[in-house]
């Protein structure tokens, strides 16, 4: 949770001319996501990194993981499988089950744009249907709410490409350092890395994609070319570790993309990587990975017990079950020889660590192309104009990571140089 509370100054501090307004209800198919995908289909940017991402999935050695993976990014029909034959009143009753289990909080009915069911299960295509599909192409979606990082069309590609590439070079320095021996089977530094399976790379691979899968229905792109709030649940932000004091709320695109991983029947190690990269299961704040397993798997109607996600400690508290190692001794409510963390837990979280820096650059850029759009003969009044005619194809076609970067070596000048490729080329 210390991601979240770094930011929290930088939230209320930051303001942005057309910010997402949560007045307007989000139980429609946002009407700006073909016009997302349109700009996404057109940036080199985003289509070299979408090529990428999808070339490093195919190399994922398990054969239903590679395919699910696939799946979930490159087929536009794919099936919601958490959301199949889901009714309006299954819904309402999966959303009272979470309130009784203080798994959502419900003060943010009142607040969410659409209340608790809106934000627990986002507008999808043929919804209530034995086959729900996503409302957007993958390419297409943002990488996070309104003005934070890669908040863009193609954002998500972008962000995704980059948390793979990290959790690749991650994992194989993990190798080198502490997996790879001698002949004699000692431990000794290889550039080569080891290669008796020790990291999973697979795991690496499709937990990268996953992290954030979900953002390509709860972040849908509206009308004046802003993006959909997001409900923060899996927890109450109370009572949540274990009925005492703590706060495990958490994007729902986190729990969401928990949700399918368990309705496609992916292997607990991902699915618990996935979870680890908004906390990994230390002692301090195991309860939160927990909860947000605990949520998903309501959402998605399976018991987490049984499925070798959790086991329940003998002061009836959930807990992490170890997904590699049998032979566990249940003692005054701990194993003994319990270890629920992997080594690609936290290596799934460093990451998906660049919103340290992609967080600030975003805000920072978005102020500095509202100084810069009236060169370019835009106002940024009305929002829809600005929003889809300067600041998003500017950011879908260059980033404002890059243009943050750019900015910090060369001034506001750099920025301009960058612009101007794109005024040539007529994108602006």
């Amino acid at each position: 949770m210390l991601k979240y509370i770094l930011l929290i100054p930088v939230f209320c501090t930051y303001w942005y001319t057309g910010f997402s307004q949560p007045s307007t209800l989000q139980t429609a198919i946002g009407k700006g996501n073909a016009r997302a995908l349109a700009m996404a289909k057109r940036s080199p940017l985003i289509q070299s990194n979408f090529s990428l991402l999808k070339a490093n999935v195919l190399k994922i050695k398990g054969e239903d993981l590679r395919n699910t993976t696939i799946d979930a990014i490159n087929n536009l029909h794919a099936c919601l499988r958490h959301r199949a034959n889901l009714s309006h009143a299954e819904k309402e009753k999966i959303v009272a089950e979470l309130i009784r289990n203080n798994l959502v909080d419900t003060a943010d009915e009142r607040i969410f744009p659409g209340g608790l069911l809106a934000g627990i299960f986002p507008p999808l295509l043929n919804d209530e249907s034995a086959c729900p599909e996503v409302p957007q192409a993958f390419e297409a979606a943002p990488g996070s709410i309104w003005g934070d990082h890669h908040s863009y069309p193609g954002g998500l590609v972008m962000h995704e490409s980059l948390t793979q590439i990290a959790a690749i070079n991650l994992g194989q320095n993990y190798r080198q350092v502490y997996g790879s021996t001698n002949d004699d089977g000692l431990p000794v530094y290889k550039s080569i890395g080891d290669a008796s399976g020790l990291i999973n790379m697979d795991l690496l691979i499709a937990a990268s994609v996953w992290h954030d899968w979900a953002k390509i229905f709860v972040s849908q792109w509206k009308e004046d070319g802003t993006v959909f709030e997001e409900l923060n649940f899996g927890g109450n932000g109370r009572t949540d570790k274990y009925g005492r004091r703590g706060d495990s709320k958490t994007q729902g695109h986190h729990i969401l993309s928990i949700a399918e991983m368990m309705s496609r029947n992916i292997d607990a190690d991902v699915i618990i990587a996935v979870a680890a990269c908004h906390g990994v299961p230390t002692a301090y704040n195991e309860y939160m990975v927990v909860n947000w397993l605990r949520t998903a798997a309501i959402i998605s109607r399976i018991d987490p017990v049984q499925k070798g996600f959790l086991y329940i400690d003998s002061f009836h508290h959930y807990r992490i079950k170890p997904v590699r190692f049998a032979g566990n001794v249940l003692s005054t409510g701990s194993l003994l020889n319990h270890s629920q963390m992997l080594a690609e837990y936290a290596l799934q979280q460093l990451a998906d660590g660049d919103w340290m820096f992609t967080n600030p650059a975003a805000h920072e850029t978005d102020l500095l192309l509202q100084k810069l759009a009236p060169e370019y003969g835009y106002a940024i009044a009305p929002a829809t104009a600005y929003n889809w005619k300067f600041r998003n194809p500017v950011l879908c076609y260059l980033s404002s990571e890059r243009l943050s970067i750019i900015y910090g070596n060369k001034g506001i000048n750099g920025l301009r140089a960058e612009l101007n490729k794109l005024r040539k080329k007529k994108i602006i």
